[in-house]
């Protein structure tokens, strides 16, 4: 029963030990081993005692410093814990104010959603290239059909015919820009 309580909690929420971690803990305890099966009296954390003394020393300056900052971790005694209990009261007063702001409209929530972005950058670098296509096609047909029906193109109907030629080369650029857009959002794993 305990075992199938843990194995619900496992897959509820799974975690993960880091590899470092897990190649020292089974060094530490291959070490363990081979000292116990060698000598009946060997301890390895008697051993580490003075070695962890030392580091204490150099990271708090004293033992009793490592001590103290130890206790006071452990019981919420520090300055940072009495600072967020002076200060709870004030940061929820922030709190509520804020969502009664935000529910008489006062405030609005802008949330940046970078996929959100990019796919926004490539619809409006299509729009903007079904525009350029769009307009350039009307600008070259109106530009040929007048230079077609007069025997003599006028200047207006080579002015339509070279604007639409210029729209449809702005096309083109635009199918580059696309695809450029695409690698680099390829690069990002960013679906289309």
């Amino acid at each position: 029963e305990l075992g199938e309580s843990l194995l619900s909690v496992g897959s509820d929420v799974p975690f993960k030990f880091p590899p470092t971690f897990t190649f020292v803990f089974r060094a530490f305890t291959s070490l363990d081993g081979i000292g116990k099966g060698l000598n009946k009296d060997y301890d390895l954390t008697k051993l580490t005692v003075p070695y962890l003394r030392k580091l204490s020393e150099m990271k708090y300056g004293s033992e009793t410093k490592a001590l103290t900052v130890g206790f006071q971790e452990k019981t919420g005694l520090n300055t940072k814990d009495i600072f967020s209990v002076v200060k709870a009261p004030k940061n929820m007063a922030y709190v509520t104010d804020t969502l009664e702001r935000m529910e008489r409209g006062d405030l609005k929530v802008r949330v940046r959603a970078l996929e959100a972005e990019q796919r926004l950058q490539r619809l409006e670098l299509v729009q903007s290239n079904t525009n350029s296509a769009l307009f350039g096609g009307l600008l070259l047909n109106t530009g040929l059909i007048l230079s077609a029906v007069s025997q003599d193109p006028t200047f207006l109907a080579r002015a339509l015919t070279w604007a639409g030629a210029a729209m449809m080369g702005k096309y083109g650029l635009g199918l580059v820009k696309l695809q450029q857009l695409d690698k680099k959002l390829e690069n990002y794993k960013v679906k289309k």
